[in-house]
């Protein structure tokens, strides 16, 4: 039985969650200046490395073809033909995996790039022309990353669902156990995640927005991880 409570609490935290979100409109309190150097870098690793897949079965498949022997590179590079299309078969092998190695690296370090953060308003203050409500941990926010292809990513979740972390390139991580409450209800119930990111790092010198906002976000998610290690 409580399970079954704890399950119920945990369902219905995050059906509002998802019912609050069309009900609310998003206003956009901190763009980051470089999210579109980061976009042209991930873009640019990703299509060196769609270049080197297609270059190395490609060169190897048509080494036979009168074009490639017209060329006479085995002649050029002064070794025999065997030894010749080993070399450049390890050449290419080698490039594509170079540039594997750091699509991923580019990825995984990336990633958590905040390109620009939302607060939720319900519409509902917006059409009777109230203030928006103080930051809280309550407050809805969505935080916009790119994915591995590029894409924009967006997260949705509460303040109080981030902690603080130490670390030089990210700012924030997603509470464990919001993630497994999550992950619990989209195996159980089928309700799609909101929280689609787990790291973020933040660009607090660079950004744009809202200053008072971010403020009270940040001091927010401060006092929680020092509450937490209390």
């Amino acid at each position: 039985m409580p399970r079954f409570n704890q399950a119920l609490g945990c369902l219905k935290q995050y059906t509002t969650l998802a019912s609050k979100q069309p009900n609310s409109t998003k206003r956009p309190v901190y763009r980051s200046p470089n999210a579109g150097l980061v976009k042209l870098v991930k873009k640019f690793s990703l299509t060196t490395l769609g270049i080197s897949a297609i270059a190395t079965p490609s060169v190897m498949f048509f080494w036979d073809s009168p074009a490639v022997q017209a060329a006479d590179i085995s002649g050029s590079m002064f070794l025999g033909e065997s030894l010749t299309r080993y070399v450049m078969a390890q050449m290419l092998t080698t490039a594509m995996m170079a540039s594997a190695c750091s699509t991923g690296a580019l990825s995984f370090l990336l990633s958590p790039y905040v390109n620009a953060i939302y607060v939720h308003t319900p519409q509902r203050l917006i059409q009777n022309g109230d203030k928006a409500p103080p930051i809280s941990p309550n407050t809805l926010i969505s935080i916009d990353t790119l994915d591995l292809l590029a894409r924009r990513k967006t997260t949705t979740l509460h303040v109080k669902d981030l902690l603080p972390t130490n670390s030089s390139v990210l700012t924030w991580t997603v509470n464990k156990r919001v993630l497994e409450k999550q992950y619990s209800l989209e195996q159980t119930k089928g309700i799609e995640p909101s929280i689609k990111q787990d790291r973020f790092w933040l660009d607090q010198r660079n950004g744009t927005g809202d200053s008072d906002v971010m403020s009270s976000i940040l001091r927010i998610i401060h006092e929680q991880g020092r509450q937490r290690f209390l």
